[in-house]
């Protein structure tokens, strides 16, 4: 079937129309549009090779100008992960799509199939779009067309009587959820969030973008036709019901399409990146309809917000309605994502310098953070960086539940503190994504990683976060200390530089040659990611005393492994040449030291050149 160009052309900017035709006259293909750039929530796809991590995916649509008609409907250009920072693109954006190797048959086919059969060699911004989703004093009115629509005999997953209570009339709803993360700085209003009754849509048929008409069958597909199928569909349903002159008016409009349960899509929700232009999309998967977190996570989308993650799970931060929400109720979102959209600010933005300033319990490096649901003034601010050294931002906060705000915080990160890196900016177009690297409870320390001034492997930049005390709902005190050297080497400054709790001539780095002093734990043994509350149990610890139990000696024969080891498990068969001492149980592995000289039969301490217990035996300080 060849492409049959429709009467709609007419309406078609110029610009994308002759860009069109180049493609099918020239052999190149280049295509200029509005973008759509879309996130999904998968709830149960994994890794298959890590179940620990969950999959997404991102896509990016073209649409020939910024209106939902018959003859505007978009096509896939590309799929792939993060595709928003990858681009620099959000939706809205007027970019220009160059393909590689593009051929007439090619771009005909692709554009039948709404499938991104051509490789993309390059997107560029033509046009920022112009979102306002920050605030910046004035409150955000979201506004929004709601369908409930059913397909292929499929019937609603939903009524509106009970899409309400969802989202407008339940303490739990979607209104409420807005209200209570945002700290009253963000309203969605059942006066400008409309709900429109079930949509019959066709199960097949055709959309057109002006050039080109191409065919989609919701019984077997959920892509980029199947989609525009369903919002134009919708919209037409909605203007003839009278509400056109409304819908026109009001920019930055959400269009939420509530599936059937029954529809191919693997994702349980799809969403836009952003609202700069004059509608952005969201879709529901049926199963979720009345499910205030999946709503919420693609309405977040759309205010430009990406996924919070831990490790690497796009999904992994359980704190947050952007990363994965273990059951229905209230999760806001962390510090770093209000940082991003304007809805918090923070208690002080410390550097290098000023971290060692009394803070605000009058003492150096002290702070007592606040709950997060109990003021929007609720996060140290962390700013690292220098030109010598690229240290991560990091947000530092407490979370607890409230009646409402963080009501469903999962009781193993209740009454915790959050330490989280965030590059990102209270800009619009910033794409960063926040990283949960610790939660600490009381005496619980996080020492960040070394970064130091490359070539020079000693000093550089860290962070030492400890927590002195909690109280339960309320707030958290904290000692921070800024690390400059990874072993002390400025030994009359007064300044304790590696943060292991000692300075200058009390620092074991510090002392003469042959003084021997108390270990202490020091960052270069803590320069892997932190651990997870709770600290992991420390391996098997060596006996408090000497490691040389001193069992009685045979009366005459020569040295033999020791009568009286662990009773279980039984130890096993001595070597060949059995070691000079008995031997504990054996506390995991430092570097081997070079072999003693053998000693003679008469039983003497371990030898000094033994090296001594150190810090990278024992779990991380607490």
């Amino acid at each position: 079937m060849k492409p049959q160009p429709t009467a709609a052309i007419m309406h078609l900017s110029i610009p994308f129309f002759l860009t069109a035709l180049l493609a099918f006259t020239n052999g190149v293909k280049v295509e200029i549009g509005i973008a759509s750039v879309m996130s999904s929530l998968y709830i149960d796809h994994r890794d298959p090779q890590c179940d620990g991590i969950h999959l997404g995916k991102d896509y990016i649509y073209l649409s020939p100008n910024d209106t939902i008609t018959d003859s505007t409907a978009w096509t896939q250009v590309v799929e792939g992960n993060d595709l928003t920072s990858k681009y620099n693109v959000r939706s809205g954006d007027v970019i220009k799509v160059t393909y590689k190797n593009a051929t007439n048959s090619t771009a005909s086919r692709r554009l039948l199939s709404g499938a991104p059969d051509l490789e993309v060699d390059s997107i560029e911004l033509e046009t920022p779009a112009v979102p306002h989703e920050i605030f910046t004093g004035t409150q955000i009115r979201v506004k929004s067309m709601i369908y409930i629509i059913q397909t292929c005999g499929w019937k609603a997953s939903t009524d509106t009587t009970q899409l309400r209570k969802t989202y407008f009339e339940a303490a739990n709803s979607i209104s409420a959820y807005h209200g209570n993360c945002s700290y009253g700085k963000v309203a969605f209003n059942p006066s400008e969030n409309y709900i429109h009754g079930v949509v019959e849509v066709p199960c097949k048929g055709t959309v057109s973008n002006g050039i080109l008409t191409y065919s989609y069958d919701a019984s077997q597909n959920c892509g980029a036709a199947e989609q525009y199928a369903w919002r134009v569909t919708a919209e037409n349903a909605a203007r003839a019901a009278g509400n056109g002159t409304w819908m026109d008016s009001n920019t930055r409009r959400r269009i939420v399409i509530i599936l059937p349960k029954e529809v191919r899509c693997p994702w349980a929700g799809l969403g836009s990146v952003g609202c700069g232009g004059s509608t952005c999309s969201v879709f529901i998967k049926g199963q979720y309809a009345n499910s205030l977190t999946v709503n919420m996570h693609e309405l977040g989308h759309t205010q430009g917000l990406s996924h919070a993650g831990r490790g690497y799970d796009e999904y992994g931060d359980f704190s947050d309605i952007m990363g994965t929400a273990t059951s229905e109720g209230f999760l806001c979102m962390n510090v770093g994502n209000q940082y991003r959209v304007g809805w918090n600010t923070v208690m002080a933005s410390l550097n290098p310098i000023t971290t060692g300033e009394p803070g605000n319990t009058g003492i150096e490096g002290r702070w007592v953070l606040p709950a997060t649901n109990r003021t929007d003034n609720n996060a140290l601010f962390l700013n690292y960086s220098t030109p010598a050294v690229r240290f991560p931002n990091m947000f530092i906060s407490f979370r607890t539940r409230g009646p409402l705000y963080d009501s469903v915080m999962p009781t193993s990160l209740t009454n915790l503190v959050f330490v989280h890196q965030f590059n990102g900016t209270a800009t619009e177009r910033d794409y960063n994504r926040t990283m949960l690297v610790a939660t600490l409870g009381i005496d619980g320390v996080y020492i960040s990683p070394f970064v130091d001034r490359y070539p020079d492997a000693t000093t550089g930049g860290g962070v030492k976060i400890r927590v002195l005390s909690i109280t339960p709902g309320v707030s958290a005190t904290i000692q921070l200390c800024h690390m400059t050297q990874l072993v002390e080497a400025a030994c009359g400054d007064g300044i304790d530089n590696d943060c292991n709790g000692v300075a200058d001539d009390k620092d074991p780095n510090c002392q003469p040659p042959g003084k021997v002093s108390p270990p202490v734990a020091t960052s270069p043994q803590l320069r892997s990611p932190p651990p997870s509350p709770p600290p992991s149990p420390p391996p098997n610890p060596p006996p408090k005393s000497p490691p040389s139990p001193r069992p009685s000696p045979p009366p005459s024969s020569p040295p033999r492994p020791p009568p009286n080891p662990p009773p279980n498990p039984p130890p096993r068969p001595p070597p060949k040449s059995p070691p000079p001492f008995p031997s504990p149980r054996r506390p995991p592995p430092s570097p081997k030291p070079s072999p003693p000289p053998r000693p003679s039969p008469v039983r003497k301490p371990p030898p000094k050149t033994s090296p001594p217990r150190s810090p990278p035996l024992r779990s991380p300080p607490v």
